[in-house]
């Protein structure tokens, strides 16, 4: 204890004392300090943010082109022209046959193939008919195969292993150029013409009117193979109206012309393009109501499916399919009551290089859809 001059004691002030440590004097806050230490690392966060989202892009749009490579079925300059083991010296764009006895195909049992997909299993009881004549006009016993993968069955053809086949419009330049398909005719009226058109349908009571109100929204085509179901729609939008896939509408598929149509019916989807031949036949084979849909769009006419037979095929055998098929009629048949609703009656003949020409067209068109949509676009597809 210490006393002042009175006498009175005082307590001693222990600068070491735990009170003392407790309570150090108050210094003012330095903000500059704060500031130098907190906007750098700032700075340099921001900095690994913007460049990991930079870095994000950069892949989300390589991802998105080669997603849209897959999609959108590009092929290379080669598959757009007869394959080089192929010889075509009449100029009809068609594998001439092989003069070569060795290189011919004479099998035991024809093979025959409509087209791949969900319903290819159903149309081998629609096609017993011809499946029947065949048989009938070459002597051979005639087997149907279904394919569910376009893929497969082209492979088939390929490896000799299909014979005869029915294929889509938009498989046809693919089968001729990769495959040596022979096309020989297409589904006609009785009056010899053939043709369907592409149309977009929308539900009835859509707000969609016109092509420009699909900016935005999502359109449902059928398979990437589909020339009236995809093909032909995308080119036509793009060269027509200025609508590229991704940028300006995301896109799905529902894998068949009829499961299109069954939902823009059902409402389920909002835009559809479909053919106007499966358009009519599912209606009526489905028992749809018509006044449930509208086109927003038509196009020019499309050859439909061809049917032909591959080109190693032994002469004999070819002679004999190409002579029984042009003219073949659907008439008190299974056939009649499939193709009746869109007017088709019979098979007429086709040619592949004038007939399938404006196809053609759309698969050039479509071998630069990576240009046409652009590399950089950060839209996704939907």
């Amino acid at each position: 204890m210490m006393t002042d001059g009175s006498g009175a004691s005082q307590p001693e002030h222990n600068v070491d004392s735990p009170r003392s440590q407790a309570n150090p004097p108050h210094r003012p806050v330095s903000y500059l300090r704060v500031a130098l230490v907190v906007v750098p690392i700032g700075l340099l966060l921001l900095g690994a943010t913007i460049a990991m989202q930079q870095q994000f892009q950069r892949d989300a749009n390589a991802i998105e082109r080669r997603v849209n490579n897959r999609i959108f079925n590009l092929a290379s300059a080669a598959e757009h022209r007869l394959a080089p083991k192929f010889n075509d010296h009449d100029g009809n764009l068609v594998a001439d046959p092989p003069t070569v006895a060795a290189k011919q195909i004479k099998p035991e049992t024809l093979v025959f193939s409509y087209i791949s997909g969900d319903d290819a299993e159903r149309q081998g009881e629609v096609w017993q008919p011809l499946v029947d004549a065949i048989g009938k006009a070459t002597g051979l016993p005639v087997e149907y195969v279904a394919f569910d993968d376009q893929q497969e069955q082209l492979t088939a053809m390929q490896e000799g292993r299909l014979h005869v086949v029915g294929l889509n419009t938009g498989t046809v330049p693919t089968a001729v150029n990769t495959c040596g398909f022979v096309p020989v005719c297409t589904l006609g009226r009785a009056d010899g013409s053939y043709g369907y058109t592409m149309q977009i349908i929308v539900p009835a009571d859509s707000a969609i009117k016109n092509i420009d109100d699909l900016r935005g929204e999502r359109i449902t085509f059928t398979s990437p193979t589909s020339n009236s179901g995809f093909r032909a729609p995308v080119v036509i939008l793009m060269s027509d109206f200025g609508l590229h896939p991704i940028r300006d509408y995301g896109y799905g598929f529902s894998t068949s012309h009829a499961e299109s149509v069954r939902r823009i019916v059902a409402g389920q989807v909002k835009v559809a393009p479909v053919a106007s031949d499966m358009l009519d036949r599912t209606v009526a084979l489905d028992g749809l109501d018509a006044s449930k849909f509208r086109a927003i769009y038509e196009s020019e006419r499309f050859p439909p499916a061809a049917l032909g037979y591959v080109y190693n095929l032994a002469p004999d055998i070819a002679e004999k399919i190409a002579a029984l098929l042009p003219g073949f009629q659907f008439a008190g048949t299974s056939l009649e009551e499939e193709f009746a609703p869109s007017g088709v009656t019979q098979l007429v003949p086709v040619s592949y290089k004038d007939n399938w020409a404006v196809v053609r067209r759309i698969d050039d068109a479509l071998a630069h859809v990576q240009d046409l949509t652009g590399e950089g676009s950060s839209a996704t597809g939907n």
